[in-house]
């Protein structure tokens, strides 16, 4: 039986040299993949969202015709859609997953989903070993580690077992994705990943740490070594968390968040801040994890773990 396996990016302002190459490894990738294993139908989408300049500022055609000669050379399917809006991450990841209903799913148990960032770039063993993670029933989500910058959140070295997976470039199986029903769209641009995995281990599936599954994330530097944010992750950063912390009812969380960004924080640190008291104000914040899932509060607060103004204990 033919097994499907779907790599979907979300695009926003990503620059086409980087685009092309990130895709060139995804077709690397699926040739090492299919040299262990010849039955997969493979998908690779991309939602474009525009870019800073509007919606409007898409793919350029002839990249996209490059990326469809490229993709038939290497027998695999290419779905590109523009948005014409700016949907956020989760909220793009779901549109594109819902588009493989009537196109290009097989509708097998054991069918994959990736999703990565555009700027990256995976090793060739990438697609097959977090495939191969996945043959085992008890893991909900597998990531990739990231180069040369690794994720400071814990993850333990034997099991692999980590808090939760970034979305920079995860797997998990389709029919996980769709019993979760996806990203909750409330999170538009970070946090969306964190939510994914808790919702995945409130199930009761692990989520694993892949080391030998590499991508390289290509981030701008400052001097301190750290990547520098864009004003859209400097905001949605603290966005996040609070939608996190509501989520888990942590209201000491919430506050301290709320407290930092007013005496602490940028100005869009205090907007971010702002749009969520308006939020909660006029009810319209998702569910909490126990309204949403039926769990208790002592599952809740087994998995959705924060420390020191993370959520995630870190590792350096």
């Amino acid at each position: 039986m033919t097994t499907s396996l779907r790599v979907q990016t979300v695009r926003y302002g990503r620059d086409a040299p980087g685009l092309l190459a990130m895709l060139g490894s995804v077709a690397a990738a699926t040739r090492v993949l299919r040299a262990g294993a010849a039955d997969w139908a493979v998908t690779v989408a991309i939602g474009d969202c525009g870019g800073p300049e509007g919606p409007d500022a898409v793919v350029a055609e002839e990249v996209i015709a490059e990326a469809r000669e490229m993709f038939a050379r290497a027998d695999i399917t290419f779905d590109y859609v523009s948005f014409m809006t700016n949907t956020g991450h989760g909220a793009g990841q779901n549109l594109l997953a819902n588009r493989t209903a009537e196109t290009h799913r097989t509708g097998g148990e054991r069918d994959v989903l990736v999703l990565l960032n555009p700027d990256t770039y995976l090793a060739p063993n990438c697609l097959a070993t977090l495939v191969g993670v996945l043959d085992d029933d008890t893991v909900g989500i597998a990531e990739a580690r990231q180069i040369p910058l690794e994720h400071p959140k814990f993850f333990d070295p034997v099991t692999g077992d980590t808090p939760w997976a970034s979305g920079s470039l995860m797997a998990m199986r389709r029919s996980v994705f769709d019993v979760l029903g996806g990203f909750e769209p409330a999170f538009f641009l970070h946090g969306d990943d964190v939510d994914l995995s808790w919702r995945v281990r409130l199930g009761g599936l692990r989520v694993r740490h892949v080391p030998e599954a590499a991508v390289f994330h290509d981030k701008e530097l400052m001097v301190t070594g750290f990547p520098a944010p864009s004003p859209e992750e400097e905001y949605h950063v603290v966005l996040a968390r609070l939608l996190l912390g509501h989520r888990a009812e942590r209201g000491d969380f919430v506050d301290w968040w709320l407290n930092w960004a007013e005496v602490n924080g940028s100005e869009l640190h205090r907007g971010a801040a702002a749009e969520f008291l308006g939020k909660r104000a006029e009810g319209s914040l998702p569910l909490t994890y126990r309204e949403a899932l039926g769990v208790s509060e002592e599952q809740v607060a087994s998995v959705a773990f924060f420390h020191e103004g993370e959520y995630a204990e870190h590792r350096f």
